[in-house]
């Protein structure tokens, strides 16, 4: 059997979470298990699902700076209690996270993976400093280095490691899963109370600053100024809180919005839309445009995120600096395209989670 400890900030309808319980649902079993330590559990059913699959979820205090001593020798003593159960520690959190590379040498886990799975290292710039500080001392203490795109490798260990020693990790999906449904199309669109003729338009994602949603709702205002019917779907959770409220407010588009919250059913909104608007200042290789074109979902996307993602002729990258006005003639030229299913495109780019969970099994069991 193969231990991994997967090292991540929290287990919520993220990205990074997506990435596990995508691959830990394809692969985990009685050859292979995952276990988690994070130090936020914002989704109760993902502990549920890691535990169906034979792996433990570890709560531990979050390594912040000012708690750092406290909180570190907690975590050591965690470590030491553990220390001849893992084989690979897995480590997908930046900056203070990476210190878990450092604490898994002492500790001798044999494998120490660094998985990048962004191209900054935080929206805020004095997180972004901090975080920046730990990569760099830390990140020595890994012997793999991991990435969703070639991007997010090359920002995190720089070209020249990425190109001798990173491996690319695709963030695959279940194919099946987000394959386009008109009953899911149907279905929600009178579960929301809106008509087929409804021009709908989604963001999928946290409304924090790095997803950029005040430029989206920018966007939108531009377009509910000729298609006054038209609706924006937020799915996501709000870590903005009232500034999101006031925002819409004073754009006047409060109406026309639905702040419906994290989703554990985003294929059928997939399905539903029209548009995905996706103005993200930075992603690795973001699962949310992966998802939507499996779907056949069109796809307006920031020219920030690595051209990588783009496998649909639908999946647009549009310079954030054109503006508002100019994203949302886009947008409006998009609606008139046809909807075409993506799963045969995804599949031979190697998004197909089967096939993928197979290659990660495999560099799981590799030696070094």
């Amino acid at each position: 059997m193969i231990k991994i400890l997967q090292v991540v900030p929290k287990l919520s309808r993220d990205g990074i979470s997506t990435f596990l319980l995508n691959y830990l649902q394809t692969i985990c079993n009685e050859e292979t298990v995952f276990d988690f330590i994070c130090m936020k559990i914002d989704d109760s059913t993902i502990v549920n699902t890691v535990e169906k699959h034979g792996g433990k979820v570890f709560a531990v205090p979050l390594l912040s700076v000012g708690k750092l001593v406290k909180n570190l020798c907690f975590i050591i003593s965690f470590f030491y209690k553990k220390r001849k159960e893992y084989d690979i520690i897995h480590v997908h959190q930046i900056g203070t996270g990476f210190i878990y590379l450092f604490i898994a040498w002492i500790f001798r886990i044999p494998r120490r993976i660094a998985h990048s799975h962004s191209t900054m290292y935080s929206a805020i710039k004095n997180k972004a400093f901090v975080n920046k500080i730990f990569t760099k001392v830390f990140l020595n203490y890994a012997t793999d280095y991991w990435g969703c795109s070639e991007v997010a490798g090359k920002f995190m260990f720089g070209e020249k490691k990425w190109n001798k020693q990173g491996v690319l990790i695709k963030n695959a999906v279940p194919i099946s899963q987000y394959a386009y449904s008109e009953n899911n199309r149907v279905a929600l669109r009178e579960e929301l109370n809106l008509s087929s003729e409804c021009k709908i338009f989604l963001f999928a994602g946290y409304l924090n600053v790095g997803k950029n949603p005040f430029f989206a709702f920018d966007v939108f205002s531009k377009i509910v100024s000729e298609e006054p019917d038209a609706k924006l779907l937020i799915c996501g959770t709000n870590y903005m809180g009232e500034k999101i409220f006031t925002y819409l407010r004073n754009k006047g588009i409060q109406d026309n919005v639905l702040l419906l919250g994290a989703r554990s059913d985003i294929e059928r909104f997939y399905s539903a839309a029209d548009i995905l608007l996706f103005p993200s200042l930075a992603e690795g290789l973001p699962f949310t445009v992966i998802e939507a074109q499996v779907s056949g979902l069109p796809c307006l996307i920031s020219d920030r995120i690595t051209e990588e993602v783009v496998i649909l002729d639908t999946t647009i990258r549009y310079p954030l600096e054109k503006g508002a006005a100019a994203w949302a003639n886009q947008a409006k030229q998009m609606l008139n395209k046809c909807r075409e299913t993506g799963e045969k495109q995804i599949k031979l780019s190697g998004y197909d989670i089967v096939t993928a969970g197979k290659r990660l099994q495999n560099l799981y069991s590799l030696k070094n």
